[in-house]
């Protein structure tokens, strides 16, 4: 576990409420979306994509805000076909994952929120997924930043 706080950051995104169970599979169709408006546009990308989750709940199937975001460098007066919003500043908890999707939450958000307990940290409400390298879901070469907000 490390701390740090990540800089704002501009993003074009889709809020969705969903279940963890269905975050993967819809994540796929939507990020194609975001993609083809993004690059219809001629907008660049300037970071890896990022999934917000707000209120993680305990178990795999009750619903949640999930925000599916691509950092962007958003030229003065283009529009897109997805709302864009800056992140704030985010102060977190960090640790990086590699792997399988199936040892995610055991190997990855598990220890993570472990760690933060019992260095007496206090977790926000929000969590980010940076997907830094995918592979796809059964890969173990995905490599992925898990962050949980940390409150005073």
């Amino acid at each position: 576990m490390q701390i740090k706080t990540v800089d704002p950051l501009t993003v074009v995104y889709s809020r969705q409420e969903l279940s963890i169970r269905e975050v993967g599979e819809a994540s796929a169709s939507i990020l194609a979306q975001i993609q083809g408006e993004v690059d219809r546009a001629g907008v660049k990308p300037c970071g890896s994509w990022i999934f917000i989750h707000h209120n993680l709940p305990k178990n795999g199937s009750d619903k949640h805000v999930v925000e599916f975001c691509l950092p962007v460098d958003l030229p003065q007066g283009v529009t897109l076909g997805f709302p864009t919003w800056t992140l704030e500043a985010f102060p977190c908890a960090w640790a990086h994952y590699q792997g399988a999707m199936r040892s995610f939450f055991t190997k990855g958000v598990q220890p993570l929120v472990k760690e933060m307990k019992t260095a007496g940290l206090s977790i926000s409400s929000e969590s980010r997924e940076i997907y830094h390298r995918w592979a796809g879901p059964n890969s173990p070469e995905n490599e992925i930043e898990i962050q949980f907000g940390t409150t005073p």
